[in-house]
């Protein structure tokens, strides 16, 4: 009966060892840094690869710099979409085609995000290190390279949102990501005000779209809770709010803050539902893994596939329902339950999922935008050779624009002014609707 059992236990250890989730559970956590056999082709690929992203982020912080200091003292406007279509995009690019290839499937009976105004993207985690990767790569894909923004906490822990490094604090700054303020921060008030202008800064700028000469304002806001410790059935009870099996509750302060900071552009809200094949959708312990081996799996290819499903909603919608988004994640963990039992969405119809491989889309992009960034490096020494004469000549310019801007008045708000009230003049016309059928393109693959 002894050896009965000891067979049986060792048939549960491989069918657990063998299973998809169990393999992406261990991929994770503690075991990413098992010894594995030395591959000398692939230590010399990822000694290479380390170091043209070394280059590229230098590069990229050199273009931004130069930006800042030679277009955004005469107009916001043409310099934030100049770091989106030159640096975000360009790092994007070459991050694509540096890092090992990420395979996102979009379902057939999903809505396309509209590549004009104002858009807020409320999606869900499922493992966090690699959510935010995955959405920037997924936007890269449909056009809206460079143009998502991130809502990162401004005292988070995590690797994506952790401030205290040099490097990521300077880029978040000059790129612009909102930072969602700590209640308990003392700057508390001061930060939330400097939030809302921001937000209302995009707002008004992205009224008319390309069309009218204005920027893409998309952002993407992970509103889920990350404290897996606390008893969220509890919390639910004891709050009145619905008990989910597979998300945490989301939090509502800061998405309801953020649309009526954007409510001057009639924002279109899009409800993103993002799974990862092969993950049965249990909680990690925050014991078990930590941001860097989240990051050690981006940069070593451990990505799975992604699935991800995306709904549309008007501002009005949203705004009527008071508890829009408690119902929007009772309808994502009814989708995460039936995606975690067949390893796919529920389909409407008989379309097939639409395929993006990251690596293989929009190569030559990828190509000259690595070059792009491997380029500024070395333009510092002549960078430093006329950087006083530059210094001068922008001085002087500025000086200029502010007088012109005070004899004849300022370019950017004459042009807000217009677009305002162009908008009252049609009505209070909101963004123009984009269908939400979906589109064909020669970069994706049928499944």
């Amino acid at each position: 009966s002894s050896a009965i059992h000891i067979m049986a236990e060792m048939h549960t250890t491989n069918k657990l060892r063998s299973s998809p989730s169990r393999q992406l559970l261990s991929s994770t956590p503690n075991n990413v840094h098992q010894a594995k056999p030395f591959n000398l082709f692939q230590f010399v690929y990822q000694s290479v690869a380390t170091g043209i992203a070394i280059t590229c982020v230098l590069g990229l912080m050199i273009l931004l710099f130069l930006l800042y200091a030679c277009i955004r003292p005469f107009s916001r406007r043409l310099y934030r979409r100049l770091a989106a279509n030159l640096g975000s995009s360009s790092f994007l690019d070459a991050m694509a085609l540096i890092l090992p290839n990420c395979r996102i499937c979009l379902t057939p009976d999903s809505d396309i995000i509209s590549p004009i105004g104002t858009s807020l993207l409320v999606s869900n985690h499922s493992l966090e290190g690699f959510d935010w990767w995955v959405m920037l790569m997924f936007g890269r894909c449909i056009n809206l390279r460079g143009s998502i923004r991130i809502f990162l906490k401004k005292n988070g822990a995590n690797l994506c949102e952790n401030l205290q490094a040099p490097v990521l604090k300077f880029l978040i700054q000059m790129l612009e990501y909102p930072l969602l303020p700590s209640v308990h921060g003392k700057d508390y008030v001061q930060d939330r005000e400097g939030l809302f202008e921001l937000l209302r800064g995009f707002a008004e700028e992205s009224i008319g779209g390309w069309t009218a000469g204005n920027n893409v304002a998309v952002f993407l806001l992970f509103p889920e809770g990350t404290d897996r410790n606390i008893d969220m059935a509890e919390f639910a009870r004891r709050e009145g709010r619905p008990i989910l099996k597979h998300l945490l509750l989301p939090r509502t302060t800061g998405f309801n803050a953020s649309l009526e900071s954007l409510r001057s552009s009639s924002p279109i809200v899009y409800d993103v539902t993002i799974a990862y094949k092969g993950y049965d959708g249990k909680a990690i312990a925050p014991s078990e893994r930590n941001e860097w081996d989240t990051f050690w799996c981006l940069i070593t290819g451990e990505i799975p596939e992604v699935h991800v499903r995306i709904k549309r909603n008007s501002m009005e919608d949203v705004l009527q329902d008071s508890q829009w988004l408690d119902k929007c994640w009772v309808e994502k963990d009814r989708l995460l339950e039936h995606f975690y039992r067949h390893q796919c969405f529920p389909r409407a119809g008989p379309n097939k999922c639409r395929i993006f491989d990251t690596r293989f889309h929009s190569v030559e992009n990828s190509i000259i935008g690595m070059f792009r960034l491997m380029l500024m490096p070395c333009l510092i020494p002549l960078i430093l050779l006329i950087s006083i004469p530059l210094a001068w000549t922008v001085a002087w310019l500025w000086f200029a624009y502010q007088l012109f801007c005070q004899i004849f008045g300022d370019y950017d708000g004459t042009r807000a002014q217009n677009n305002e009230s162009r908008e009252q003049d049609n009505g209070g016309a909101e963004t123009p609707f984009v269908p939400a059928t979906p589109f064909v393109s020669p970069m994706t693959r049928q499944i």
